[in-house]
């Protein structure tokens, strides 16, 4: 396996800077049960700190996520993420996790302790994306965790 393959694109460029070796490890966590396919790790500044290669996440998909948890009057929305339109359920009294589908693709943001964990999966694939990144995203909870960028 390459360093690209945990990289992630800067928001000012196209460049690949390699992620800190805590990062890499996370981010394989999260996605080596095969039922996350993308993935992506924000920080509490709105960095992306984590990023599958070919999960190409904007700061626009980054605030529509936000906005979309922080939601007040319904808890069915629907969102322009990427290149897609998701119908979108948020869960949890804190408005901490949403849900979504678009086609075959399932969408799942959850925020946790500030950090933002979003993953991609395919309804095709046994297991629950809902779970991989909720269980996934339980242990922002007790650790502090760094944003170093390894250049």
């Amino acid at each position: 396996m390459d360093v690209r393959d945990f990289a992630y694109p800067t928001a000012k460029s196209s460049e690949f800077m390699t992620m800190d070796s805590e990062w890499r490890n996370l981010h394989l966590k999260l996605t080596r049960n095969g039922k996350i396919e993308k993935a992506a790790i924000v920080d509490k500044s709105g960095k992306i700190v984590a990023c599958s290669p070919d999960f190409s996440l904007k700061d626009s998909d980054i605030n529509t996520l936000n906005c979309a948890l922080a939601g007040q009057y319904s808890s069915l929305v629907k969102i322009t993420f990427g290149k897609g339109v998701f119908t979108c359920f948020r869960q949890c009294e804190e408005n901490d996790t949403l849900l979504g589908k678009n086609e075959d693709e399932i969408l799942v943001a959850h925020r946790q302790n500030g950090f933002l964990v979003v993953g991609i999966g395919y309804s095709d694939t046994p297991g629950s994306c809902l779970y991989e990144v909720t269980h996934f995203a339980k242990r922002f909870k007790s650790k502090r965790f760094s944003c170093k960028i390894v250049s």
